[in-house]
């Protein structure tokens, strides 16, 4: 791992990494849950998050009882990418990748800056029963990615930051979760060769 987190978050499995995976045209299409380093899972920063979040409503993760290579998030299967599926013959399927489907409203998150919240110029009840990010926006960090939906039919493309990006994930697992929205599902080979 390259940067190694404080000892105290790690001990209490408060620490979740916040890699992501480029397509070969640089864009982020997928989302990675797990990962395998030195024989070791890892959770991502966005599934740490969410399942912070559920556990205060009473739910959960659990293995699939009728897939053992799958997990449900809530009630709601949420299958891995594999080196098969669809477009993606071929690709490394390592971890536990799912595909990436961002909100798509211009709009998706309220963004407040820190110099209002310290002025104490925000509503405390924005923050209330949410995931609340704390990231910077700044172009000089280039954190920046490309989605799917961030390109413009008018050629104007415009990529979104890392916390926007972290906050998508966040987002599409608890549609998952608590809205028993279904990920993307892949036609099995026999129907994608028709």
């Amino acid at each position: 791992m390259g940067v190694h987190p404080p000892p105290l978050l790690e001990a209490q499995g408060q620490v979740g990494f916040n890699n992501v995976i480029l397509d070969i045209d640089g864009h982020v299409r997928r989302s990675i849950l797990f990962w395998q380093v030195e024989e070791k899972t890892h959770r991502s920063f966005a599934l740490q998050l969410v399942l912070a979040y559920l556990e205060a409503e009473g739910r959960g993760m659990a293995i699939s009882p009728t897939d053992p290579n799958s997990i449900l998030l809530g009630d709601t299967p949420l299958p891995s990418l594999q080196p098969n599926s669809g477009s993606y013959v071929g690709v490394d399927a390592g971890g536990y990748q799912i595909l990436h489907l961002p909100r798509q409203n211009p709009q998706p998150f309220e963004m407040v800056s820190l110099t209002k919240l310290m002025r104490g110029d925000i509503d405390a009840d924005l923050f209330r029963d949410r995931i609340v990010l704390i990231g910077s926006t700044a172009a000089s960090l280039k954190d920046f990615f490309m989605t799917a939906h961030t390109d413009s039919l008018a050629g104007s493309a415009r990529p979104i930051s890392g916390v926007e990006l972290q906050g998508h994930f966040i987002s599409q697992l608890l549609r998952v979760a608590l809205d028993g929205r279904s990920p993307v599902r892949f036609l099995s080979d026999p129907l994608e060769i028709v």
